[in-house]
């Protein structure tokens, strides 16, 4: 009978060793943060070695109790005791600070693993979703704010300037056009003023450079004269600003 060969404990250590250290990699390149209470209701944590990576703390900090906690941001505490405390509840963002003072932004959810049993979490790093989140908010609270007609376009085929959509307009447009929705130039403009505009926003879409008309005069809008102003945005629509 011939037996199953040796493998010294040394080797068997050090397999292991570039094993956790191989899933300690994957889960800081994903933005993953496992935490763990070391019993059920302390306020204390295990927290994986993914934590010195993508939030830049000592995981052995959090065995303290509380130190989680205090680096919640004081406007997120209520968010995260409610996702902290209820497992059947949804995920939450919130912000933690970083050793440098710095805030990250991070989905906080709960694993359940049965009654009497510590509670376990994750911490997915969200930051840049959450930054174009905000500036996303921030666009549309200037856009809904300016006394400027707003509308945001899109060519639905790249090749076609009749492709051209109506993906959102401001309230001062819906003012000036006298309606609450738009889907395309034709339910407002006549042929002439429409193919003006859709090559108009051809010629911005293709070549990122701004086109702006003076004075125009508009036979749907005869007693108007208007300033419009079209630009290529950062996402490839194009914004159209009537000034009166």
């Amino acid at each position: 009978v011939v037996g199953l060969p040796l493998v010294k404990r040394s080797k068997a250590q050090a397999a292991l060793h570039d094993l956790r250290s191989a899933y300690d990699a994957s889960i800081s390149e994903a933005g993953l943060i496992l935490v763990q209470q070391t019993a059920a209701g302390a306020d204390s944590h295990h927290v994986s070695q993914s934590c010195v990576d993508v939030l830049g703390w000592d995981p052995a900090a959090f065995l303290t109790a509380g130190t989680l906690r205090s680096i919640v941001h004081v406007d997120d505490l209520s968010l995260f005791r409610t996702a902290a405390t209820d497992p059947e509840g949804e995920a939450a963002i919130i912000r933690l600070r970083k050793p440098d003072g710095t805030y990250g932004h991070f989905r906080f959810g709960v694993t359940v693993r049965g009654i009497s049993q510590p509670l376990t979490y994750s911490l997915v790093d969200v930051t840049r979703d959450a930054a174009a989140r905000t500036a996303r908010v921030r666009a549309a609270e200037m856009i809904d704010g300016s006394d400027s007609a707003m509308l945001v376009m899109s060519l639905v085929d790249l090749s076609d300037p009749a492709s051209l959509i109506v993906e959102d307009l401001n309230p001062a447009a819906a003012r000036l056009l006298r309606r609450d929705s738009l889907v395309t130039l034709d339910e407002v403009f006549s042929d002439d003023t429409r193919q003006l505009l859709h090559n108009a926003a051809f010629d911005v879409a293709h070549t990122g450079e701004n086109l702006a008309f003076a004075r125009l005069n508009l036979g749907e809008l005869p007693d108007l004269l208007l300033d419009v102003r079209l630009s290529r945005l950062a996402d490839g629509t194009i914004s159209m600003r009537i000034d009166d």
